[in-house]
């Protein structure tokens, strides 16, 4: 199985990486305690998914963590495309986003709201399965 990190964040609200703000008097960060669980519950590989800019120094910090426990994988993803930057640019004369009609980004904007409702509905049996497949990996 494999492990996959959020570590994307856009710091905006928190200020700093909380991802990587040591939380234990071993300097620890909540990251470390996600990849002992997985290791100990057989996961083969960890996937971190992070901003371009985050890149080299989770890698600092990580692979010589996971060396020889675990194989390791880097995404990058930016924070962008959210349903309000489709909107906000449809309302600003489709400044920023490539359209292929005169209503693109006000068709994505409706796109994206579309499925963050429609995961926000489903959320308890996400959650369900989730937990089934953790659970079940553990054991």
């Amino acid at each position: 199985m494999t492990l996959v990190i959020l570590a994307v964040g856009m710091r905006t609200r928190y200020g700093g990486l909380k991802q990587l703000d040591t939380i234990s008097n071993e300097n620890e960060t909540i990251i470390d305690f996600s990849m002992y669980d997985a290791v100990k519950c057989g996961f083969k590989k960890v996937v971190f998914v992070v901003r371009q800019d985050f890149l080299e120094t989770i890698k600092a910090l990580y692979l010589p963590k996971l060396q020889n426990k675990i194989k390791v994988a880097f995404v990058c993803q930016e924070v962008t495309n959210t349903p309000e930057e489709f909107l906000t640019d449809y309302l600003n004369n489709d400044v920023y986003y490539k359209t292929k009609h005169s209503e693109h980004n006000l068709d994505r904007a409706i796109n994206q709201f579309t499925l963050v409702e429609k995961i926000r509905e489903q959320q308890q049996e996400i959650n369900f399965y989730i937990n089934e497949v953790y659970l079940s990996s553990c054991h």
